[in-house]
C-alpha cells in the first residue's frame, strides 16, 4: 500500500473518528495529515495501531516523520496527552518509527525539540501524566542533551546561569533552540524528577547491537527501557534484563522455567520492578501475598475429591488460564513461607509441568517467569552496599564483586530454606538501599502523586465525592525540600514506605490544614476558578529547618505604624542560604520591608 494525498470529495465525518480513519486508510493510503487529524478528533489507540499496520517498512520510514505544516505527527499525539490512552498512541507511533528527537519549527528559529515541547505544554496545561510521557520519550531515545545542562545538573541543586548569558551555556548546537525566555520558563518547570530522568538518560550505556537484535527478535525491546521506570537499582535492572533475554533465547530442552529471587529491604523497588516487567513485556502478572499462605491447599488448592476443590486458588487458576503462555508470577513475602508451601512449589519451579488441582489436567508452566521477593539477606546487602557501592564512582560500581554477594545470599537461603528450593533459583537479584540523591527522588515521586491528587476537580455529588481539590503546590527549591524530608524520614529497612509517611506528615497534613482554614464553603464552582496555590518551602527553626506549607492569604499582614500615615510595611519573600550541621540549606524567609511612599520602596529593617 502506498502513500497518496487526500482525494477530492466530501469532508471526512470526524464525529466517528475511528471508523473514518480506517475508511480513509483504504481510500488514500498512509497519510500523516489524516492521522494527525484523527488523533486531534480523539480516535482511539486501537484505531491508530490498525491504521499503521500493513504498510511496508520503506513506506512507513519515509512517511511517519514528515512534517505536517511545522512538525511530525508525534507532536499531535503529545498534544493530546490528557487522554487516558495517549501513552498508548505515542508508544504505537514510536514502535512504528516515529522520531523521539523530532523538532517543531517556530518562526524560522532552531527547532524546539519534542522533549522540551512536551514539558512546556504539559506545564501550561497542568497535565497529570506528562512525566510518564517524558519517560517514554527518553526510553525510546530522546536526547536529554537538547536541554541546557545548567538546568538539570547537579540534579538536586542545579548550577543555573544568567538567562541573558544563555549563549555561553548553549555552545552545544543541540541547545541552540533555547532562548533566554525559554530558559527562564524551563527553570521554573524542570522539577527534580525531570532532572533525574535527564541524568539517567545522559549516563545510560549504549545497548550492545546484538542485545538489541535479540530483544527485538523476541518482542522484548521494551525490556531494555526498565531503568527509566525505576529510582536507582541499576545493578538489579541490568541483571534482570540479561537473565530474561538469556532464558528466552536459549532453547531449554528440560522445559525448566525461569525463577529469580528479588532480595533486599522492603520499599526499594522489588514489587515495582516486577510490575514494570509485566507492563513493558506486555505480559499478565499475578501478585501473590505469601505471608497468607500456610499450607499446600492455600497455595495450589485442594484436589478434586475435596469439598469446594472446583473453586481452585488464585495461583492455580492463573496458571490454568496461561497454559503454555509467557506470564509473570510474583510471590511476595517469600521469606514468610512455611516448609509445606515451599515443598508444594518445588514441582512448579522445576519441571515446568503442573497438574491443575481441580481437573488433574497437565499445564505447561515452562514460560512462566517466577519472582520470589524476600527481605532475607538485607543486612548482608546493606553491608555490601556500604563497602562497595555507596559514594563510589560508576567505574568502581561496575567493578563491585557481585558474584561474591550472590554466593553469600545463596548460603543464607540454604540455611533458612534448605538446598532443594535454593537449587531451583536461577538468579539472585540484590536490591540496595537508596543513595542520598535517590532518597530525594523518591520523596519527589510521592510528592508528585500527592500533587496530582490535589489537582482533581471538586465533586460533591457522586458516590465517591472529592471534597479536596483544585490545589496547586508550588515547591520552592524542590531538591533541598526533598532532601530535607528524606534525611528526616528515610529508614533503610522500610525504604519508600518510610518516605510516604514523611510526605504525609510534612506536606499533605499541612496542606490540608491550610485548605480547612479558608473562610468559605467547599463548592464545585471552584472548578471554574483559578487554582488555589500553596507554597511548599523550608523555613529555619532552632534545630535546623522545617518544611512548611503556606497560602499567600495566610501570610501575616502588617499595617502602617501608629502616627505614621506616610509609612507602611509589607512582607517580601527572600531566599537565604546557610550551612547548618555542615549541610548547605536554602530556604525562603519573610523579610519585613518599610516604605516611605508607594513609589519608593527602601528596605530598612529585617
Amino acid at each position: 500500500m502506498s502513500s497518496t494525498t487526500l482525494q477530492d470529495g466530501p469532508p471526512p465525518d470526524w464525529e466517528r473518528p475511528d471508523s473514518t480513519l480506517l475508511q480513509l486508510k483504504l481510500k488514500e493510503g498512509l497519510s500523516m495529515a489524516t492521522l494527525a487529524q484523527a488523533i486531534d478528533k480523539d480516535c482511539t489507540a486501537a484505531a491508530v495501531k490498525i491504521y499503521l499496520e500493513g504498510f511496508t517498512d520503506d513506506t512507513m520510514k519515509s512517511t511517519i516523520n514528515k512534517n505536517i505544516n511545522t512538525a511530525p505527527v508525534i507532536f499531535s499525539a503529545v498534544s493530546s496527552a490528557t487522554r487516558t490512552d495517549s501513552l498508548s498512541i505515542i508508544r504505537t507511533l514510536l514502535e512504528h518509527g516515529a522520531d523521539p528527537t523530532a523538532t517543531l519549527q517556530v518562526d524560522g528559529s532552531s527547532g524546539v525539540p519534542l522533549l522540551a515541547f512536551t514539558i512546556i505544554l504539559g506545564a501550561k496545561k497542568s497535565w497529570s501524566n506528562v512525566v510518564e510521557v517524558v519517560k517514554l520519550l527518553l526510553a525510546w531515545g530522546a536526547d536529554p542533551l537538547v536541554m541546557p545542562r545548567s538546568l538539570w545538573q547537579p540534579v538536586v541543586n542545579p548550577s543555573y546561569v544568567d538567562p541573558d548569558k544563555i549563549k555561553k551555556d548553549n555552545a552545544n548546537l543541540k541547545t541552540k533552540w533555547c532562548t533566554a525566555e525559554q530558559y527562564k520558563e524551563l527553570k521554573d518547570i524542570l522539577h527534580l524528577t525531570y532532572r533525574y530522568l535527564f541524568y539517567r538518560a545522559s549516563v545510560a550505556k549504549k545497548v550492545p547491537e546484538r542485545e538489541a537484535q535479540i530483544a527485538t527478535a523476541l518482542g522484548m525491546s521494551n525490556l531494555l527501557q526498565i531503568p527509566y521506570y525505576l529510582v536507582g537499582q541499576d545493578v538489579a535492572a541490568g541483571m534482570i534484563k540479561t537473565r530474561v533475554l538469556r532464558h528466552a533465547v536459549i532453547k531449554n530442552t528440560s522445559k525448566k522455567n525461569l525463577v529469580m529471587a528479588f532480595v533486599g529491604p522492603s520499599g526499594h523497588g522489588k514489587s515495582e520492578l516486577a510490575r514494570q516487567m509485566g507492563r513493558l513485556l506486555g505480559l499478565p502478572i499475578q501478585m501473590v501475598d505469601m505471608a497468607q499462605k500456610k499450607s499446600t491447599i492455600d497455595i495450589v488448592g485442594a484436589t478434586a475429591s475435596y469439598k469446594n476443590a472446583e473453586q481452585g486458588t488464585q495461583l492455580n487458576n492463573f496458571l490454568h488460564q496461561h497454559d503454555g503462555q509467557r506470564a509473570v508470577v510474583f510471590l511476595d513475602e517469600f521469606d514468610k513461607t512455611t516448609k509445606n508451601v515451599r515443598d508444594a512449589l518445588l514441582i512448579l519451579f522445576g519441571s515446568g509441568i503442573y497438574n491443575d488441582r481441580r481437573t488433574d489436567e497437565a499445564i505447561d508452566c515452562s514460560q512462566i517467569i517466577w519472582i520470589l521477593a524476600t527481605n532475607l539477606g538485607e543486612t548482608k546487602i546493606a553491608d555490601f552496599y556500604n563497602t562497595h557501592l555507596k559514594n563510589k564512582s560508576e567505574i568502581d560500581k561496575d567493578c563491585a564483586p557481585m558474584e561474591l554477594l550472590k554466593n553469600t545470599l545463596k548460603d543464607s537461603f540454604r540455611e533458612s530454606w534448605g538446598a532443594p528450593i535454593v537449587g531451583r533459583i536461577d538468579s539472585m537479584i540484590p536490591f540496595t538501599p537508596f543513595s542520598a540523591d535517590e532518597q530525594a527522588i523518591v520523596v519527589h515521586k510521592y510528592y508528585l502523586e500527592l500533587q496530582n491528587q490535589l489537582l482533581k476537580q471538586i465533586d460533591k455529588t457522586s458516590d465517591d465525592p472529592n471534597l479536596v481539590g483544585r490545589i496547586k503546590l508550588d515547591i520552592i527549591n524542590d531538591g533541598m525540600v526533598c532532601q530535607s524530608i528524606a534525611r528526616k524520614y528515610y529508614v533503610p529497612e522500610l525504604g519508600a514506605r518510610s518516605i510516604i509517611g514523611g510526605i504525609s506528615e510534612s506536606i499533605e497534613e499541612k496542606a490540608f490544614g491550610e485548605y480547612l482554614s479558608i473562610p468559605a464553603a467547599i463548592s464545585e464552582s471552584a472548578n471554574d476558578e483559578d487554582l488555589l496555590r500553596f507554597k511548599v518551602l523550608l523555613e529555619p527553626t532552632d534545630n535546623g529547618t522545617e518544611v512548611v506549607v503556606r497560602r499567600p492569604e495566610s501570610q501575616p499582614s502588617f499595617s502602617s505604624p501608629s502616627g505614621s500615615e506616610d509609612k507602611g510595611q509589607y512582607l517580601q519573600q527572600v531566599h537565604v542560604a546557610e550551612i547548618r550541621d555542615g549541610v548547605p540549606q536554602v530556604y525562603e524567609k519573610a523579610k519585613v520591608v518599610t516604605f516611605n511612599a508607594p513609589s519608593s520602596v527602601t528596605p530598612e529593617t529585617e
